[in-house]
């Protein structure tokens, strides 16, 4: 188990929220600030995320943009929590696509997974959500999906990779709370380590999706609710502090690492 003396981060790394444009920024304690759809950061995460879902088969060459991105709809949309080395190299991003009030379960990602497309256990899931969503709309709650969590090889197992989960928490807490749900890949301990945090499964089966060749799970998470193990870290995020720091790595290098 994770210290929050191992969880506040590392010299020689850095976490950046990658936001959309004409947004306003939360501050974070220790995290930095970038902003646009079109911010180099959001170029280099997509190449990251093409470089480490081709190595696990996770997609082939062909669903690649031509400059070797691996590019998302939602991406351009959504906010990001994004972790930099001291050179400005990607090494880990995670994205957090907050929904409008009245968004709809039939609007959700998750909605066109292979459960969700399932005629057994769609209206199990859909009932779920469902549920969730008013839960959201009662409590004046934002409703996000959390997914494309991917980490290079260095930050495997790292308490970087932990931190950026627990950054997530953090955001949704310091935007006025959040409800969400993430369908998490089982490979990498990616599920286990979500649940560990304070994601809940789902009354659900895992599924196999032909889209990431992998087994993954669907997990709900409340940024009020975390494992409270973790809580002090979380917290230490929202420390007040009188200055914000924009995002100064140099992007060239980043964008060169991550090709």
């Amino acid at each position: 188990m994770h210290s929050r003396a191992h969880l506040t981060g590392s010299l020689h790394r850095q976490l950046v929220v990658l936001a959309p444009a004409n947004q306003r920024v939360p501050f974070l304690n220790g995290v930095a600030v970038a902003t646009g759809a079109d911010h180099p950061l959001l170029l280099a995460l997509q190449r990251l995320r093409a470089r480490i879902c081709l190595q696990e088969g996770v997609v082939v060459p062909a669903d690649l943009t031509p400059d070797g991105r691996h590019v998302q709809s939602a991406d351009s949309t959504s906010w990001h929590i994004v972790c930099t080395d001291s050179s400005g190299a990607v090494h880990g991003c995670v994205r957090y696509q907050l929904h409008p009030a009245d968004v709809r379960f039939r609007d959700l990602a998750v909605a066109n997974s292979p459960l969700g497309k399932s005629k057994r256990w769609r209206p199990a899931l859909r009932n779920a959500v469902t549920r969730e969503l008013a839960m959201a709309r009662r409590h004046r709650l934002a409703y996000v999906e959390v997914g494309a969590w991917v980490v290079s090889e260095q930050l495997r197992c790292s308490s970087e990779a932990v931190r950026m989960v627990l950054a997530v928490y953090a955001l949704g807490r310091a935007m006025g709370g959040a409800l969400g749900i993430a369908t998490a890949t089982t490979s990498h301990n990616s599920a286990p380590i979500l649940h560990r945090l304070g994601g809940q499964p789902l009354d659900l089966p895992t599924y196999y999706d032909p889209r990431y060749r992998a087994i993954m799970r669907v997990l709900k998470f409340d940024s009020a609710r975390p494992n409270e193990k973790y809580l002090d870290a979380i917290e230490a995020f929202q420390v007040a502090q009188p200055i914000r720091r924009p995002y100064l790595q140099p992007i060239e290098t980043a964008i060169a690492a991550s090709a």
